[in-house]
């Protein structure tokens, strides 16, 4: 189901936004390894299950209210179009922003994109309660083409108490 690289300092350490490009989004994609002071799954987060089911099945990672870091694939709607797939369980992430760029630490240099997404389902008590920070890599850091059509990103899912 999932695969996880872990490390007991994972559940206080949290790494910067240029870091997840760097340390593990970037390295992730070039396939080499990735750093095993935090702990980074990998499973498909546009799938079947909700949000809230796919926070559970990772409890014996002990993520109690703690952020939750995800590789997974996104997939196209369309072979030729540049949409994708925001279905997850019963509703959808919907987009909160146009993504903010990320910097490399100490440079100038633009290193990827961060975009903000929320879930939404009407009428149910989740409606707004899911938060998922999703990461992608600028397309100059991707040496191989076939990662142009399939981005990798690391999302975080955190439950907000109203």
């Amino acid at each position: 189901m999932a695969h996880a690289s872990s490390s007991a300092s994972s559940k206080t350490y949290k790494p910067r936004d240029d870091e997840l490009i760097q340390d593990f989004l970037y390295k992730k994609i070039h396939e080499e390894s990735v750093p095993n002071y935090l702990t980074v799954l990998e499973y498909d987060l546009y799938g079947e299950k909700n949000p809230w089911e796919i926070w559970e099945a990772f409890e014996g990672f002990s993520y109690e209210g703690k952020d939750l870091y995800i590789f997974t694939t996104l997939k196209k709607k369309s072979l030729n179009g540049s949409r994708f797939v925001r279905i997850i369980g019963c509703g959808s992430w919907e987009g909160e922003d146009t993504g903010k760029k990320v910097i490399a630490e100490g440079t100038n240099q633009c290193i990827g994109l961060k975009k903000r997404f929320r879930f939404e389902k009407s009428g149910t008590e989740h409606d707004g309660a899911w938060i998922m920070h999703e990461y992608s890599i600028d397309p100059s850091f991707q040496n191989n083409n076939s990662y142009v059509s399939t981005i990798l990103h690391v999302g975080m899912y955190r439950y907000l108490i109203y």
